[in-house]
């Protein structure tokens, strides 16, 4: 009877053990969460928002991305050149950069190994634009952006 408490006890305290995460898995952990942010940041800021930038876009995305835009009742949805195509046209009739604030809030990011899932707010001039769901994968070059959801906010 002793035997098997004590059994349990050890069984119970190596379970516990080992669920603790490491400080390697933290700083590894860390380390994803922050080249993603940066990248969402990236993507948002510099790519299809304020500079329009259609090289951050191509080293941000995957070559397969798909895009969706949810607006009301209407789903439209891009390919990876479409969207790069809308935003290079987009950038020939207004050149100059944005010049409202744009923020690209990371509301959740759910990294599992070498995939992630974010949710980002995002807000132009201070007004809720559009919620987004965002998968990314890890590749050889880094995270890429492999799907886009984004509903327009009413």
């Amino acid at each position: 009877m002793k035997s098997g408490i004590l059994l349990t006890g050890i069984l119970f305290i190596s379970l516990v053990a080992s669920a603790q995460p490491s400080r390697l898995a933290d700083t590894s952990d860390r380390s994803e969460r922050a080249a993603i942010t940066h990248l969402l940041q990236d993507f948002y800021i510099r790519g299809l928002y304020v500079d329009r930038d259609d090289a951050v876009l191509r080293a941000d995305v995957h070559p397969e991305c798909i895009f969706v835009m949810v607006d009301g009742a209407r789903t439209h949805r891009y390919e990876c050149a479409d969207m790069l195509r809308r935003v290079q046209e987009c950038r020939k009739v207004n050149p100059i950069p944005r010049t409202e604030s744009v923020a690209a809030d990371l509301r959740m990011l759910d990294i599992d190994g070498g995939s992630a899932f974010a949710r980002v707010n995002l807000a132009i001039g201070g007004i809720p634009v559009t919620n987004e769901l965002v998968s990314l994968l890890r590749t050889a070059d880094g995270w890429k952006i492999v799907s886009r959801v984004a509903r327009r906010q009413s």
